[in-house]
Order: structure tokens, then C-alpha cells, then sequence
């Protein structure tokens, strides 16, 4: 008996240096439930400091509620804030009425933006009026941004008022708390220049905007704060400018005119010597002889006699 627990003692027992015992025979299956115990326990320690498990609201993967998918990030010790889950795709969010908010005002269309410092490239030389060197004594930006290819040597070196114009009213301006209408219109149609916001200068040039003004659009601005130009006005004024030229010839033109609309004279009803279709110019001519005169005269006595 002594011996039989001995053997048996030596087969439960697990020799120190990992050899079998004795008799050779494996681990029994007491020392096998010991150890799968243990690996158990360890998977659990594991769950339990901060493995995520998809599934543990319940929900289907992929599965969204509220236009939230179910695989939103969660927190996670270790990552940097800011930086999305690329294990959800980005067509998951499409969804959510933010990112539809989102993705409505945005522009897909990419713009390239030139920068110019604006205190070196207009210098005083450009200027032509008294208004323009005025408002370039004013604090200027020290740059500004306009859309490439908007801005060319072209217009620089034509010094047009309206481009000068608009660059004082961008570098010495600020941005308009609304866009005007024009701006606004031709930012929807992609088309905005020279210059990305729009900028008023108060006081100066009836609050136009810097793009309107550049394209001497002041009138269309809805920002503009001055009066309507009546360009029939001008017209006729400037047709009064010109002189009285144009007067006399019209005079001249409604009285010959006038003239030939005259009735016959009764001596030249008598005589048969009016045609309408004749030429007022001719009939001067005839009468201006002096024998077609004389004639015309005594043989009106004549007739005259023998009544």
C-alpha cells in the first residue's frame, strides 16, 4: 500500500525540472483543468483593462443610429485627439445632418491665391487723382490675396482709376459684414475676383466694394451707398457741350423743309410755272436772273390790262 501511494504520489506530482515522473505517464487530467483555468482567467483580466468589443451594445456591425454609426470611435488611451478611425469608412457619415450641413456649404473647387505685398507693389507713382492720394496716406495691410491670373502686368501698368481703385479699397478697407449681391453671385457660379472677400473702405468712394470697384460696377453694388448715375443725363449734356453746330443744322434743315411744303404762289398758279416735284434750290436760281424777271413782271401788267 505504501508503495502504491507512493506511485501515485509520483504520477500527480510534477517533477521540478519538467520531466514526466517515474513511471513516464503525461500530467493527469486534474493538473490539465488547473492550467486551462489560468489561461481563463487571464483573457478575462484582459477584457477587463480596455478591450473593445464592437458587439457590446448589441447592434448588427454597421447597424446606425441616429445617423450615427454604430463603430464611432471611442475613446481610447493612446490615441491623439483629432485623428478618425480608419476602420470606418467615410461614406458612414454621410448621414449624420451635420456632416449633410457640412458637406452643403462646402466647395469642392480649389482656388490658387496669389499673395502681393501691397505696400511695395502700388506705390505713389500709380495714383492720378486727389481722392486716390488721400486714401493712400491711410494705414495700409502690409499684403493682400487676389486670385491668380486676375491681377496681370496688363492691368498694372495701364493705371486705370478703377484698378487702383480697387486696390486701395482692398489694402486700406475692411471686410464687409455681408457680401454684396455681385460677390455673392459670382462666388455660386465659381467665378469670384480679383480679390476673395469683399471689402469696403467707409467714407470713401460711397462704400463701394473692391471687386465692383475694380470693374467700375459701382452702380450695381448693393453696398453702394451713392446716387444713381443718369446716364441720359449725360447724354445731353454732352451733346450741349459740343456747341450750337449741331442746332443751326438742324434749324437749317427743318426750314428748308418747311419751305417746300409751302402752297404755290397765285402767280405761279396762273402761270403753270410751280411743280411740286421741282427743286427749291432751282426755282431761286431762275428767279434770281433779272430778264426772267422783267419778263414774269410785263406780262403780268399786260394780263392785268385787259381785264
Amino acid at each position: 500500500m505504501a508503495d502504491d501511494g507512493g506511485a501515485l504520489n509520483g504520477e500527480n506530482e510534477r517533477p521540478r525540472n519538467g520531466k514526466k515522473g517515474k513511471t513516464g505517464a503525461p500530467a493527469t487530467t486534474a493538473t490539465a483543468h488547473h492550467w486551462a483555468n489560468d489561461t481563463n482567467s487571464d483573457n478575462d483580466n484582459d477584457n477587463d483593462n480596455g478591450n473593445d468589443n464592437d458587439n457590446d451594445n448589441g447592434l448588427e456591425p454597421g447597424a446606425e443610429t441616429d445617423g450615427m454609426p454604430t463603430t464611432f470611435p471611442k475613446k481610447r488611451r493612446g490615441r491623439p485627439p483629432g485623428r478618425p478611425n480608419m476602420t470606418v469608412r467615410e461614406a458612414d457619415y454621410n448621414s449624420n445632418p451635420l456632416v449633410q450641413a457640412w458637406n452643403a456649404a462646402k466647395s469642392e473647387r480649389t482656388m490658387a491665391v496669389v499673395p502681393v505685398m501691397v505696400r511695395n507693389a502700388l506705390t505713389e507713382s500709380s495714383l492720378v487723382h486727389d481722392t486716390q492720394r488721400a486714401v493712400f496716406r491711410l494705414p495700409s495691410r502690409e499684403s493682400i490675396y487676389f486670385v491668380q491670373n486676375w491681377i496681370t502686368a496688363r492691368h498694372i501698368a495701364s493705371q486705370r482709376p478703377s484698378y487702383v481703385n480697387g486696390l486701395l479699397i482692398h489694402s486700406r478697407g475692411s471686410d464687409a459684414p455681408i457680401s454684396c449681391s455681385q460677390c455673392a453671385e459670382r462666388r455660386n457660379k465659381h467665378a469670384l475676383g480679383p480679390f476673395l472677400t469683399c471689402r469696403t473702405l467707409p467714407g470713401y468712394y460711397h462704400s463701394s466694394c473692391s471687386n465692383c470697384k475694380w470693374f467700375d460696377n459701382t452702380s450695381v453694388c448693393s453696398l453702394y451707398t451713392g446716387p444713381k448715375p443718369n446716364r441720359k443725363r449725360k447724354a445731353k449734356e454732352s451733346a450741349a457741350a459740343s456747341g450750337n453746330d449741331a442746332a443751326a443744322d438742324a434749324t437749317i434743315s427743318i426750314d428748308v423743309q418747311d419751305r417746300d411744303d409751302e402752297p404755290p404762289s397765285p402767280r405761279q398758279q396762273e402761270h403753270g410755272t410751280y411743280d411740286p416735284n421741282m427743286n427749291h434750290d432751282i426755282q431761286n436760281n431762275q428767279d434770281d436772273h433779272d430778264d426772267v424777271g422783267v419778263h414774269s413782271d410785263a406780262h403780268f401788267v399786260l394780263h392785268h390790262e385787259e381785264f
